[in-house]
C-alpha cells in the first residue's frame, strides 16, 4: 500500500492543476463508493476478458487497485459474480495487501453479498462470520456451495427458504413448492454456519 499510495502522491505533484483536478475527482469518487461488483472491473479494466474470472489470481491486480481506493467501512454491499472460483483466504490477502488493515474492519458494513456464478468451498463459507460481521443478506446460486452430499442437516420446514426466487424476474417472488431437496441442504448449511443472516436468495436462473 506504501509503495502505491507513494507511486499516487508522485503522480500529482508532476501533474498540471487539470491532471491534479481530474485525479482527486476520481479518487473522490472511489472513496464514496458503496457498492463494489467484479463485473466492473470490465469497465474500468478494459483489457480484461471473461478468461480472467477463473479465479481470483486472474484479477489480483485489478481488484487490488479497487480496494486500493475504495474507503474503509464504506461498502455495503459486495458482489463477487462472474468469479468462477473463490478462494476467501486468496480475497482476505488480498484486501489486507491493498488496505493494510484487517479484511474484516474493510467489510465491516457489508449488509449484502452476492456469490451467483461461484463455486466456493464449504470450509471458506465458514468464515464469512468473522469477515462479514454485518452481513444480512446472502445471494447464491444452487451449485454455490459444494457441501458434503452425504450429510444430513437439520432443516425446520420448506419455509426455512424464504427467498427461493427468480431474482431476474422484475418482482421477486418465492417458491415454496417443490424445493429441491439440495437447496435445502443448502439453506441449512448456510444456517448452521451463518447464523445471523437473515435473507437466503437461491437464484434458480443462476
Amino acid at each position: 500500500m506504501g509503495f502505491y499510495s507513494h507511486q499516487k502522491g508522485t503522480y500529482i505533484s508532476r501533474s498540471d492543476l487539470h491532471n491534479q483536478y481530474k485525479f482527486q475527482e476520481i479518487e473522490s469518487y472511489w472513496r464514496t463508493q458503496k457498492t463494489f461488483k467484479i463485473a466492473q472491473l470490465f469497465t474500468w479494466f478494459p483489457h480484461l476478458s471473461d478468461w480472467n474470472l477463473t479465479s481470483l489470481a486472474g484479477i489480483q491486480n485489478e481488484i487490488f487497485a479497487a480496494f486500493n481506493l475504495i474507503k474503509s467501512g464504506n461498502l455495503r454491499k459486495l458482489s463477487l459474480r462472474r468469479l468462477r472460483n473463490v478462494s476467501i483466504k486468496g480475497l482476505v490477502t488480498c484486501i489486507e495487501m491493498a488496505t493494510g488493515e484487517p479484511a474484516s474492519t474493510f467489510l465491516r458494513n457489508v449488509v449484502e453479498l452476492d456469490i451467483r456464478g461461484c463455486l466456493i468451498p464449504p470450509c471458506h463459507i465458514k468464515m464469512f462470520d468473522e469477515l462479514f460481521p454485518n452481513l444480512q443478506s446472502i445471494i447464491l446460486s444452487p451449485d454455490t456451495i459444494i457441501a458434503a452430499k452425504n450429510r444430513k442437516l437439520s432443516t425446520k420446514s420448506i419455509t426455512e427458504i424464504t427467498h427461493h426466487v427468480n431474482i431476474s424476474s422484475e418482482v421477486k417472488f418465492t417458491e415454496n413448492e417443490n424445493v429441491l431437496a439440495a437447496d435445502m441442504n443448502t439453506v441449512a448449511f448456510v444456517r448452521e454456519h451463518l447464523p445471523d443472516v437473515r435473507h437466503i436468495f437461491i437464484d434458480l436462473d443462476s
